[in-house]
């Protein structure tokens, strides 16, 4: 009875030990297969770029039920936004913007300098912003840019098309972390507040403003673990996480009561939805389905 005990014990403490010698623990990547989704401004459908096959990808569209998967433009299409009444999606294309209808139709080239990303249409319908080293503004009626003189990233727009949200990143020579503004630039003055200011040891990217003009939500990349998808509340100052394991690329429902965003999660990489406080999470797209 004693030697079984002892043997038993013997056991626990060699399970417990962690060996020095045998292969270091697998670490995952994160899956980044259906990306850069945005939601139709009618509510109905959501852009995004396929990258499961390099023979199918491209821009596709889906239901915000989940179903009628299509492909709108295959081959190089990246940034999606969508004009207020929904009949155009602007993207970017090899450092151009380009429009094209959702289905498929009409093609057509609306920037006029070259390295052009990140487009976000105006509620208003008036303008494109866009990044292109500094943030430009596009006239959608003329097609004349306006430079707005300063140097950020990641535009969208106010409520009422009066400023654009930038984000202003300082960050670490380690190229993780750092500090990071967000601005508001006014159309038409061109004059610059500051909403928020914070350090973080995680980068931050895609910053989007919510429909409603009250919040703001973002992705955080550690430099070691799975990007977090947060927002800042303007009223209250604070950040919260949404989503962590792997969430990416954030974007609002247009009614701003959720967001639609990229599950960077090992063997995942899917579009998932949750409500604008993190709860609800469903899955809306399977990567593993067959694109046309």
């Amino acid at each position: 009875m004693r030697a079984s005990l002892i043997g038993l014990l013997v056991l626990i403490v060699l399970a417990g030990c962690r060996s020095t010698t045998g292969p270091e623990p697998v670490i995952l990547p994160e899956e980044y297969l259906h990306i850069r989704p945005a939601w139709s401004p009618d509510g109905k459908t959501i852009a995004f770029r396929n990258l499961v096959d390099p023979a199918t990808r491209g821009l596709y569209l889906v239901d915000t039920s989940g179903v009628n998967i299509r492909p709108v433009h295959q081959g190089e299409a990246v940034g999606f936004t969508w004009s207020p009444d929904s009949r155009w999606i602007a993207f970017s294309m090899l450092g151009s913007l380009y429009k094209i209808k959702p289905n498929g139709d009409s093609l057509t080239k609306i920037s006029l300098t070259d390295a052009s990303i990140r487009p976000s249409w105006s509620p208003d319908g008036r303008s494109i912003a866009f990044v292109q080293s500094t943030i430009r503004v596009l006239d959608v009626a003329t097609g004349s840019e306006a430079d707005m003189l300063y140097t950020a990233d990641y535009p969208s727009w106010d409520p009422a098309s009066r400023e654009i949200i930038v984000l202003e990143a300082f960050r670490n020579i380690t190229g993780f972390g750092g500090t990071f503004h967000f601005r508001a630039i006014h159309r038409s003055t061109f004059a610059i507040r500051t909403i928020q200011s914070f350090s973080s040891s995680s980068d931050c990217g895609f910053v989007v403003m919510s429909p409603r003009g009250d919040e703001i939500v973002y992705s955080l990349k550690p430099d070691a673990g799975f990007t977090q998808i947060w927002k800042y509340i303007i009223a209250t100052q604070q950040h919260i996480m949404l989503a962590d394991g792997g969430a990416d690329f954030p974007s609002w429902s247009p009614d701003g009561q959720l967001i639609v965003y990229t599950r960077t999660a090992p063997r995942d990489g899917g579009l998932w939805i949750m409500f604008r406080d993190g709860t609800g999470k469903r899955r809306l797209t399977q990567p593993t389905q067959r694109l046309s």
